[in-house]
């Protein structure tokens, strides 16, 4: 894959871009990669020290709301952490890996974010502040097996590129792709771990501007719809898809 495709796995491959445990490590970065939870109990003995470390940055993300345009937190955050890191109203890219934070309303306020590659579980239900983001133009969402209601995706105009991924050993269920009416700039569209439950893909026709699509479908769903995604999408870069295991 080139670089457009991989775009909201920006962090991944920048190899410049600092690990940061402690707050006492920051330089004034506006792009990061965090892990302040889940540490080395051997340099971090005490659960004391393990949550000092914890809240001094949830408190720099309060207390400093301007100052991170990237942020990539790679360890298990909490619902603190997590509205803490909200409050960064510069952010235009965010990579959460996985936590425990059932509600997303706080991220409404990243009206400047533009890629978003966030892990849920089944303690989401509502997607529905994710609306907000009107100025996404990437979005990942996986694990997200607490919902079958993608509706919200309607509203990101912007968009360009759309993963819906399950989990290593979850499959995530959506009730139709009729969200994708509304989202016609489409250039790269992706599934993994994916059941539809209307079995109904033609959506994915109406997206006249992508150039790359792999959906991961049922057996039964695949044997129908491979032939027909092959054949429309003929002319673009990438169109391949395999039946979910």
């Amino acid at each position: 894959m080139n670089n457009e495709v991989n775009y909201y796995k920006w962090i991944t491959s920048n190899s410049s871009t600092k690990t940061l445990i402690e707050l006492k490590e920051y330089n004034g970065e506006s792009d990061i990669k965090l892990k302040c939870t889940q540490l080395d109990k051997t340099s971090y003995p005490t659960e004391s020290s393990r949550k000092k470390i914890l809240n001094e940055w949830i408190q720099f993300f309060m207390q400093y709301p301007n100052a991170l345009k990237r942020l990539y937190v790679t360890t298990r955050i909490n619902q603190e952490l997590f509205d803490a890191i909200c409050n960064q109203g510069n952010l235009e890219e965010l990579i959460i890996s996985w936590g425990v934070y059932p509600d997303l309303t706080a991220i409404k306020k990243l009206h400047h974010l533009k890629s978003l590659s966030i892990c849920g579980a089944a303690s989401h239900k509502d997607l529905s502040p994710i609306s907000a983001l009107t100025t996404l133009e990437n979005l990942n969402l996986q694990n997200f097996i607490g919902t079958t209601d993608y509706s919200v995706i309607s509203f990101l105009n912007n968009l360009k590129h759309l993963g819906l991924h399950g989990a290593m050993y979850g499959v995530i269920k959506v009730e139709n792709l009729d969200f994708l009416k509304k989202t016609r700039h489409l250039k790269n569209f992706s599934t993994t771990g994916f059941r539809l439950l209307n079995h109904d893909y033609s959506p994915i026709l109406e997206l006249d501007e992508l150039e790359y699509l792999s959906v991961n479908m049922p057996s039964s769903d695949w044997h129908k719809w491979n032939n027909i995604f092959a054949k429309h999408f003929a002319h673009i870069k990438c169109n391949k898809h395999k039946m979910l295991e």
